[in-house]
């Protein structure tokens, strides 16, 4: 089993009309040896919104300069997890989120007839450690503090900053 670990930005927070801007991954083994990791852009055709810019630091620039098409970008999401199979994928609000964002963008991104290559289970980090802790969903920052995790608090709300740290939460929870 590999564990996918992702993380998204994304133009704003409705999961049907909002869209992806930066989707990262890392994959683990078993043994938690990291055995590739990847971060791209996605351009968009819309407008970014300031306050997106201003979370994320990333630009309408940025995504015309070095962002992919929407098509490839899902193409090269299904590659990486068909690859990589079998799969477990892991994120921070994973499950109310990241995945149905992703699910409705590959809906609208691809014309093929099995969009979704196989995942086992996921696993949602947010949910896990608000259930071990008995305590309220946090953020992600939050969570690296309770679990004694050193981070630059400044790189976050970058997809792969997000996903490195989401993965150290995941190995002190599970």
């Amino acid at each position: 089993m590999n564990y996918v670990t992702m993380d998204l930005e994304t133009t704003g927070l409705d999961i049907h009309g909002d869209e992806p801007i930066q989707l990262a991954y890392t994959i683990h083994n078993t043994e938690d040896k990291l055995l590739t990791q990847d971060s791209f852009y996605l351009n968009v055709d819309r407008d970014l919104p300031a306050i997106i810019t201003k979370i994320t630091g990333t630009t309408q620039a940025t995504l015309r300069a070095e962002g992919i098409s929407p098509s490839e970008g899902v193409k090269e999401w299904q590659s990486v997890l068909k690859l990589y199979q079998p799969v477990t994928l892991i994120g921070y609000n994973i499950l109310n989120f990241d995945f149905p964002m992703l699910q409705n963008w590959i809906n609208r991104n691809s014309s093929q007839r099995f969009k979704y290559p196989p995942i086992c289970q996921i696993f949602d980090v947010m949910i896990i450690l608000a259930s071990k802790r008995n305590s309220k969903w946090l953020k992600l920052a939050k969570a690296g503090e309770v679990c004694g995790i050193k981070f630059n608090l400044d790189d976050l709300h970058d997809a792969l900053a997000d996903v490195k740290l989401t993965w150290e939460v995941y190995k002190t929870v599970r």
